[in-house]
């Protein structure tokens, strides 16, 4: 019997799971998290349980994980949450922590499923509390059911951010405003794309659904900001930017939103290819050997695309094929197309002033990062041991991206031409006490 290791029971996660098991295989299941349901379906299992206003708040968008999450609780693969893995060679030998305790695992397949993160927004004042994530507010809503304190504006735009204000109106919550930065605004252009509207087409009515909600709720729309900043003493208290004329509004709660990137670190500390996706602006991994990767680590797809893309995982590791599978993912890539061309980030990071805070564990500004371009060329790496720049606890998860997108700007070449600065294990932090009680 196959054994098969899958890290992450996100969509893609838990599918690749029920497949492998359809076919016979030995499954274990790994998340950092106290119940299956990734990013997209976090705490659906409790959600549904036991907070029945906050399940039926979220909508269908959320509802439709649940046979998803059914069929993986019952397919046999051992589960086992709170469980982070700290390496992974690429022959295959992974390390993990958790309630077990510190030990290794090896398999005949990997499958990485580790999902998405929030492409950072550095303004200035970003660091400041009271100032989070869309993605971030939307699974503290998930998880507890709590909408930030008011009034609440978004800086961003995008698919995410229409979604979560339409899930706060309807746990009675109201989304003051959004504030789109120039170069975020929705491209009608893309909506030449015949392909991708016909793949689509649900979600598109479910979009402008909330288009008219947010109308319908007076929500305030500043289009083509410029120069934005969160100003406070103690936590966020204003938003200031300029649409001709300068704006400065008073805020509660600040959510930033520039899309999601694949979250890459496992994948690139294993060694695995690493190449970059201009339409996305990302890095996203690649299988290489017995490393298969699924879901969103493999490019923006979405959770519908996700579910498939693992369940095709699942196959490949096996040695079976679904061209049915592929066909349907076809079509959910067809509309994720649609959807990189009409919302482009905004690369803030690449104009932030130069006191912005760009890495926020070693503090490290925008301006010190220019500087270090400048003298030692476009060399991640050099800049990192120079400046300790993604050095810290997050391991460059918060500011890789935006140290890129400023050294290309500075020496006048792209992120494909800067790379990646390396990545190595542990991936995740681990005690010298975890590593003394490391069982094989």
């Amino acid at each position: 019997m196959a054994k098969l290791v899958i890290i992450g029971a996100g969509p893609a996660g838990m599918s690749a799971a029920i497949e492998a098991r359809r076919h016979g295989a030995e499954v274990q299941v790994y998340d950092n998290r106290p119940e299956p349901g990734g990013n997209i379906y976090a705490a659906l299992g409790s959600c549904r349980a036991h907070r029945q206003d906050v399940w039926s708040a979220l909508g269908s968008s959320y509802e439709d994980g649940g046979p998803l999450l059914d069929a993986f609780l019952s397919c046999g693969a051992v589960f086992r949450p709170r469980t982070s893995l700290w390496h992974l060679d690429n022959d295959g030998i992974l390390a993990l922590k958790g309630p077990e305790g510190t030990r290794t695992d090896t398999a005949d397949a990997i499958i990485l499923a580790t999902g998405a993160q929030e492409r950072p927004m550095p303004v200035p004042g970003c660091t400041l509390p009271r100032v989070m994530g869309v993605g971030a507010a939307q699974i503290l809503l998930k998880t507890s059911g709590v909408v930030p304190n008011g009034p609440i504006f978004i800086v961003g735009s995008g698919p995410l951010p229409l979604l979560y204000a339409w899930q706060v109106a309807r746990m009675g919550g109201r989304i003051a405003g959004f504030v789109v930065p120039n170069g975020a605004n929705l491209r009608l252009s893309a909506f030449v794309d015949i392909q991708g509207i016909l793949a689509g087409w649900g979600y598109l009515t479910k979009g402008l659904a909330y288009q008219v909600d947010l109308l319908r709720r007076r929500s305030l729309i500043y289009r083509n900001a410029r120069d934005i900043e969160i100003i406070g003493e103690i936590h966020a208290e204003y938003l200031r930017f300029t649409t001709g004329k300068q704006h400065k509004i008073k805020v509660g709660t600040v959510l930033l939103h520039d899309g999601v990137i694949p979250s890459i670190h496992p994948a690139a500390a294993a060694g695995l290819p690493i190449p970059y996706t201009p339409a996305q602006d990302a890095w996203r991994a690649e299988s290489a050997g017995n490393i298969h990767v699924a879901g969103d680590l493999a490019g923006i797809i979405g959770a519908k695309g996700a579910a498939l893309s693992g369940q095709i995982a699942a196959q490949t590791a096996l040695g079976q094929t679904n061209s049915n599978a592929s066909a349907k993912l076809n079509k959910e890539r067809a509309f994720r197309r649609l959807m990189d061309a009409a919302y482009p980030p905004a690369q803030l990071a690449a104009i932030a002033p130069n006191t912005t805070e760009i890495c926020r564990c070693e503090m490290v500004n925008a301006g010190a990062i220019r500087q270090a371009a400048t003298e030692l060329g476009p060399d991640p790496n050099r800049i990192k041991s120079t400046l300790r720049i993604g050095m810290g606890p997050c391991q460059g998860r918060m500011c890789a991206k935006s140290l890129q997108s400023i050294v290309a700007r500075e020496t006048g070449t792209s992120p494909d031409d800067i790379g990646l600065h390396r990545l190595r294990s542990p991936i995740t932090t681990i005690t010298l006490g975890e590593l003394a009680g490391l069982k094989e």
